[in-house]
């Protein structure tokens, strides 16, 4: 089967695992033609009865091979690599200035190293859920030179498998929420993966650099 994306797709039909490389009406199609009785027989009236599966039946099938849309309120945040002791962790799911993750003290060597936030992505229940995009807010430069500036994004399936996507991206040293798309992903936990903060390129210059600049941090993050 042909992935034909959302051409088939009705609003109201489940988002298939992006695994199976087709549509919600595709798979339905492959199901209700699977042969459960050994294929047409002949009734005793001479009509031919064909043992296809019932619609109803076939869409419960489907129903284990589909997924929800990531919802924002469900988003759970999990662990986190390092942190400052004074916000909470689950205060960067809040979109507002008073709090923010901020990882523990020397954690980025001038600035870049690997450290994450971990979200749980579905609730008690769901094995995977899909997003397509990752939302974050920082304050900039000169009041957040601490605030991520390259990041990547690692997701985990429901075996608690981690894998790494393939591209880095940059957050822009500005205000309000910044959007970045990571194509179609079924993923139980994602991770934020921060590699460098908003004044690293200037503390690689630095004869002295101070140590109070190597953390990374960021009010906000949101999931799509």
């Amino acid at each position: 089967m042909n992935n034909q994306g959302d051409d088939n797709q009705k609003e109201e039909d489940p988002l298939v695992l992006i695994s199976m490389k087709c549509t919600f009406p595709q798979l339905l199609e492959v199901i209700r033609c699977i042969d459960v009785g050994g294929g047409s027989h002949i009734t005793g009236t001479g009509a031919r009865h064909s043992s296809q599966l019932p619609v109803d039946l076939a869409r419960r099938v489907a129903s284990y091979l589909s997924v929800r849309r990531v919802i924002q309120s469900q988003v759970k945040a999990a662990s986190a690599s390092s942190m400052d002791s004074v916000y909470k962790l689950s205060g960067c799911l809040a979109d507002d200035d008073t709090s923010w993750w901020l990882s523990g003290s020397q954690s980025m060597s001038l600035g870049r190293g690997e450290e994450f936030v971990e979200f749980q992505l579905c609730p008690a229940g769901n094995l995977l859920c899909r997003i397509e995009a990752v939302h974050i807010r920082i304050p900039p430069l000169p009041a957040g030179p601490l605030s991520v500036r390259e990041f990547r994004v690692d997701v985990a399936n429901e075996q608690k498998i981690w894998r790494q996507l393939p591209y880095h991206y940059e957050v822009d040293n500005r205000t309000g929420m910044q959007r970045f798309p990571i194509g179609h992903v079924d993923a139980q936990a994602i991770r934020i993966v921060c590699l460098s903060n908003q004044i690293s390129p200037f503390l690689s210059t630095m004869r002295d650099p101070q140590h109070h600049y190597e953390r990374v941090g960021f009010y906000a993050v949101k999931f799509e």
